[in-house]
């Protein structure tokens, strides 16, 4: 069986030397591609590890915990074990992975965001965020730090085309097609691609026919994400495995285009170190909140999620409804009728009122205006006569 899915082509691609540099756009072009799973029984995986960040900090695998916040962080997207025993089934076509911006606002305060570098021209980007030498394949951020210069081995690195059609700021993600751990590194034929036209950044490679697996994780794309000064808690900078329609994003693929799996998705997460308890005060009163020993907050709610609400402006407890929510009065249906019980005997109340907990849609133990949107959702149509 087969179904419609996305795939990547780059819109333009230019090379010089060694190094492939593209215009950081994905065209999708439909192909009709098996959704069967192949191979990879121990493990296929994308991942994404912190590498290094502009102040203090320390790496525990996927973790990166910051002394103080308002850094710039790097992160390695990296692409493994699609052929744990190595006998070159399946090798590796093309990869995508899809980033998943939801985390970045989710700690208990500040956010993280795409790094923000002005440029005038691509040099000017070197400094900033490095780049690898195009035929050396090591770290660099000019020209003489490559070692091989009477081969013409020079130092690329991002665009100055942020944000699209715009320009004026190096690209926060990209792929350094020259460095020596590239997936796809010496492989004829490869065609990378950038999408940078959302904060949710893609990356992806396709080649013409494929890579065994080499073993270790490998290279396949860079993240830059500047953390904003005020930054506290904890943030996940996660993969998309799909989108709405339930369609493929991040992925391995075959080169019969089947989707090898089953695939692990693995985020990073950038923790700001705390020392004391008050660091990780969220301003919830019903959470309690604690600096445990390796320096990461913990939020805990201290009320049962499972009977009851909270009012986190002061830590009150109501009961959590039971039954179908926006259910007034006890039919079994959300109706006009149950809008006019809304409507006369409990919207406004703070704190609620006893026989109207189920109308606390977003259960913070009183009804106002946040709770209708989510009333009107699920009203069924009038009541009957």
């Amino acid at each position: 069986m087969t179904q419609p899915i996305d795939f990547l082509l780059a819109r333009r691609v230019y090379k010089k030397g060694w190094a492939t540099r593209i215009v950081s756009r994905i065209l999708l072009r439909s192909l009709a591609v098996s959704v069967l799973t192949v191979g990879a029984a121990g493990g296929a995986e994308i991942s994404i590890v912190p590498v290094s960040a502009s102040g203090a900090h320390t790496i525990s695998g996927h973790d990166i915990f910051l002394g103080v916040a308002g850094q710039r962080v790097f992160l390695d997207v990296r692409v493994g074990g699609w052929d744990p025993d190595r006998d070159g089934t399946p090798k590796l076509r093309a990869w995508e992975a899809d980033i998943d911006s939801s985390g970045y606002a989710q700690g208990i305060q500040g956010a993280l965001a795409p790094a923000s570098a002005a440029c005038l021209n691509d040099s000017d980007c070197l400094p900033a965020f490095g780049g690898a030498c195009s035929i050396g394949g090591i770290a660099c951020r000019t020209d003489a730090d490559c070692p091989f210069p009477q081969f013409g081995d020079t130092c690329f690195g991002p665009l100055c085309t942020y944000p699209l059609g715009v320009g004026g700021f190096c690209q926060p993600g990209f792929i350094l097609s020259a460095r020596l751990d590239y997936v796809f590194r010496n492989v004829t034929g490869v065609i990378p691609a950038v999408d940078t036209s959302t904060p949710d950044f893609r990356f992806g490679s396709t080649t013409q026919s494929g890579v065994v697996d080499p073993g270790p994780t490998r290279y396949s794309a860079t993240l830059v994400l500047d953390v904003s000064a005020d930054a506290r808690g904890t943030f996940v900078v996660g993969l998309f495995r799909q989108d709405a329609e339930g369609r493929p994003k991040s992925r391995l693929v075959a080169p019969d285009f089947s989707l090898i799996g089953p695939l692990v998705l693995t985020p990073a997460r950038i923790i700001i170190a705390c020392s004391t308890s008050e660091d990780c005060d969220d301003g919830d009163e019903c959470t309690d909140d604690f600096c445990l020993a390796n320096g990461e907050c913990s939020n805990t709610p201290n009320f049962n999620q499972l009977t009851s609400c909270c009012d986190p402006r002061i830590g009150a407890i109501c009961a959590r409804a039971t039954g179908l929510s926006g259910d007034g009065n006890g039919d079994d249906r959300v109706d006009l009728r149950d809008f006019a019980i809304l409507q006369s005997s409990c919207f406004g109340t703070d704190p609620i009122l006893a026989g109207c907990e189920t109308f606390d849609e977003d259960c913070n133990c009183r009804i106002d205006w946040d709770d209708l949107p989510d009333f009107v959702a699920v009203l069924a149509g009038p009541a009957l006569p």
